[in-house]
């Protein structure tokens, strides 16, 4: 059995990458910043466009920092998975979903205050986290979380949690 190999894999991840981005792209679109007007979020190869060519430099910055390494507004722009959090692969795969029209704006999420929902499944079983804003008492900055898990075995759907409801085989995440 062969060995998995990560430096094949993201070159050839980086090639295909690298093709797309030759042909036109209509998505082109600059996405400015109010507070720094140099700043274009997902431009990682400050061209003014955010296309698929700036997630092939974030991935070459993961894999290769002392060759492909970004940095000053570069690495500032392509911050736009959990903004602040730094440049990861998460953040080509937001500039790729923005080319791709599935998300309308950039960044995805911002990292803090800012509300944000991930969700993970494992075996069977959906775990949905939606963390709310810090809610400030007198003494309380403790942040409100609510979990709900969807168990899904077989044909059954079950529910734990105040997050989602069954109806049938249609699963509702409020």
């Amino acid at each position: 059995m062969k060995k998995f190999n990560a430096k094949k894999f993201i070159a050839g991840i980086s090639s295909l990458c690298i093709a797309a981005s030759a042909a036109p792209s209509i998505s082109g679109i600059a996405v400015q910043a109010e507070e720094n007007p140099a700043l274009v979020y997902g431009d990682a190869n400050l061209d003014t466009k955010v296309t698929v060519a700036d997630a092939v430099a974030i991935l070459q910055h993961v894999a290769l920092k002392d060759k492909y390494g970004l940095t000053g507004q570069a690495l500032d722009n392509a911050d736009v998975f959990q903004r602040g959090d730094g440049v990861t692969a998460m953040d080509a795969l937001s500039i790729q979903k923005y080319d791709a029209k599935v998300i309308s704006e950039l960044p995805e999420s911002w990292q803090g205050g800012q509300q944000t929902e991930t969700s993970t499944t494992t075996a069977g079983t959906t775990a949905t986290t939606a963390s709310a804003p810090t809610t400030t008492t007198s003494t309380d900055t403790t942040p409100v979380t609510d979990i709900t898990y969807i168990h899904l075995i077989g044909s059954k759907i079950t529910v734990e949690g105040d997050l989602a409801t069954v109806n049938g085989s249609v699963v509702t995440i409020d």
